[in-house]
């Protein structure tokens, strides 16, 4: 029972967080004049101003926020789609080194990802093995071919460690039922 109360205090602490006071004291109703108004925090939808954050990054981070991709599968399955979008529309300036670059926008993906709602530990070691699959990108491939292989690796980091792990554990627990 302590670790609902832990998970409803750390919810309505990151509720906090991403909302300011309602300055606007119109709409109080007297029952509820003494507690403090939230609205959500514009700073999580104004980054869309920024070019740098890829606009499936912007939709996929305010829809975690809001708790519409909720469940450690879903946000991983998300996050990973949307970094495989900002990968396939990268587009690496002349004269640099594709897996640098990559490296630092993908970073200001998952910075923004993270504002939005912290990353759950699968995320993080999602975001861990997609570095270092990035770095690993032979420098002799162009551009675009790297590029379909990181997306086809994405593809194959889903399926295997997440839609047959989950159907693993489904068969597993339907025999032991």
């Amino acid at each position: 029972k302590t670790n609902a109360t832990d998970e409803l205090k750390s919810a309505n602490t990151l509720a906090r967080k991403q909302s300011v006071p309602h300055a606007d004291t119109t709409k109080q109703v007297a029952l509820f004049a003494h507690l403090v108004q939230y609205e959500r925090d514009p700073s999580l939808s104004s980054s869309a101003a920024s070019k740098e954050i890829h606009p499936i990054v912007l939709r996929i981070g305010l829809q975690m926020a809001e708790g519409l991709i909720s469940g450690t599968s879903a946000r991983m399955v998300a996050m990973l789609r949307a970094l495989q979008a900002t990968i396939a529309d990268f587009q690496c300036p002349s004269a640099k080194v594709l897996s640098r670059e990559l490296e630092n926008r993908i970073k200001l993906q998952i910075q923004h990802l993270n504002d939005c709602r912290p990353k759950s530990l699968a995320m993080g070691d999602g975001i861990k093995w997609l570095k270092l699959r990035v770095a690993q990108v032979p420098g002799h491939l162009p551009n675009d071919a790297a590029k379909r292989l990181l997306c086809q690796q994405i593809d194959t980091y889903i399926d295997e460690r997440i839609v047959l792990a989950d159907r693993a554990i489904s068969v597993a627990a339907a025999a032991k039922i």
